[in-house]
Order: C-alpha cells, then sequence, then structure tokens
C-alpha cells in the first residue's frame, strides 16, 4: 500500500510508464505516459492522433507536474494553460490566482498569460465585479497593483475589470476566454490608433491644400464648398 502523496508514485503500476518532458529548471515539464490500456488514437482522425503521441510513444497528457526524488508524481497545471516567465519558468495561472486572491479573498479573480515577441509570457489579471459596488472594485484594483509592484514573479502587466469572469459548468476558469478578451482589446486599441492617424493625415492634407491656396488667392474667403477653378479662379496654368 502506497501512501497518499501528490498523484501517487510512478513505480506503482509497473505497466505504467510515466516521464517528465522537456522539464524546467525545477524539473517541471509535460507529463506523458506510455501503457498498454492506453487509448491506439482518435477514432478516424490521423492528424489528431500523431500529435496526440511523441515519437517514443508516449502520450502527451497536457498536463505540467514534476518527479520528485523518490518517484512521486505531482501535477502542477496544465501545459496550455501555463504562463512562462521572463526568467524561463513555467507558472501554473492557478498559483498567479492563490497569490492575489491572499489580497481579496471576498472578490473573484482569475489571470493568464499573454505571449510577447521576445518569447515569455505577461501576466492579465481580471476582477469580477459581480454585485460588489463600484468603490469596492477600485479600492480591490488599488490593492492588487500595490501586491504587483511587490510581485516578483507575478507582476501583472494590467488590471482588467471584468462583469463576470468565464468558468465551465464544474467552476474551472476559461482562460482561453480570457486571452481571446486580450487580444481582442488591443486589436480594437490598434484599429482606433489607425483611425486616429487616418483622421490626422486627411487633416494635413487639407492643411497642405489650404495653404497652396491661400498662397495664390490671399484675399479669398475659402470654405469647403469652394470651387477652386470656378470660385477662386485658379487652374493648374495660373500656378
Amino acid at each position: 500500500e502506497y501512501p497518499i502523496r501528490g498523484a501517487g508514485n510512478i513505480s506503482q503500476f509497473k505497466e505504467v510508464q510515466v516521464i517528465i518532458a522537456e522539464p524546467d529548471g525545477e524539473g517541471i515539464g509535460e507529463i506523458r505516459v506510455k501503457t498498454p490500456l492506453i487509448m491506439k488514437g482518435y477514432f478516424k482522425e490521423e492528424k489528431l492522433s500523431k500529435q496526440a503521441f511523441d515519437e517514443a510513444g508516449y502520450f502527451k497528457t497536457g498536463d505540467l507536474g514534476y518527479i520528485d526524488e523518490e518517484g512521486y508524481l505531482f501535477i502542477t497545471g496544465r501545459s496550455k494553460e501555463a504562463i512562462v516567465l521572463h526568467n524561463g519558468k513555467k507558472v501554473s495561472p492557478v498559483d498567479v490566482d492563490k497569490y492575489y486572491q491572499n489580497g481579496v479573498q471576498d472578490i473573484l479573480l482569475a489571470s493568464c498569460g499573454i505571449g510577447t515577441s521576445e518569447g515569455y509570457d505577461k501576466v492579465y489579471l481580471f476582477v469580477e465585479k459581480a454585485n460588489h459596488t463600484a468603490a469596492k472594485i477600485e479600492a480591490a484594483v488599488r490593492d492588487l497593483e500595490k501586491m504587483s509592484q511587490n510581485a516578483a514573479n507575478y507582476r501583472a502587466e494590467k488590471i482588467i475589470t471584468i462583469d463576470k469572469i468565464p468558468m465551465t459548468s464544474v467552476g474551472k476558469v476559461k482562460r482561453f476566454l480570457l486571452k481571446k478578451y486580450v487580444e481582442e482589446e488591443a486589436l480594437a486599441d490598434r484599429e482606433d490608433a489607425k483611425n486616429v492617424e487616418g483622421n490626422s493625415s486627411e487633416k494635413n492634407q487639407e492643411e497642405q491644400l489650404l495653404e497652396i491656396v491661400l498662397k495664390y488667392a490671399p484675399d479669398k474667403v475659402v470654405t469647403l464648398e469652394t470651387n477652386i477653378r470656378k470660385d477662386l479662379e485658379i487652374d493648374s496654368l495660373s500656378t
């Protein structure tokens, strides 16, 4: 009989082989399993089947974890949700949630990582407004900002208030929707900036045209309805 520790000892069942793929400096990597008891693939989905197994035949569980010196397996999170810090360390967003939740215990929050061009993720923190007063949410955000400043690894790039944090039926955060929210917000910001730039460019063109017109007709009154040729008597030959 094995003591209850982690997810169990990897030597407990001889027909099951467990490895940690691509571990980081702390030994955390994807948990992969090989056993005759596992499926051979997805039904009529050859591409998905190949993606599900590595070259050695180990099934990619998608879970992150590590095996301690005594052979006990510990699960730390999901690889798809893992946040890769600037130092290369992979952390579970659940751990990030717990860190910040200590500061605002009665307000629900959740985090996710957004990738950068440098190859690491930035932490985005979401705070659920729910039925809390605006003053309470504002105070909570201020407290979280202070915690973020003192966080060595979990510093938040941005704290976003949201009406409701998306959850599954069993209470797990749908972090892919949080990522989608950030990406859509960034896209909207780029579109706004593009529109402002476009308006500015149009304004500059109007100003340049006005300067040209005033150069050749300084005594004329010019409006948007002014016909350059008829009203100002200016054409390509006169300039």
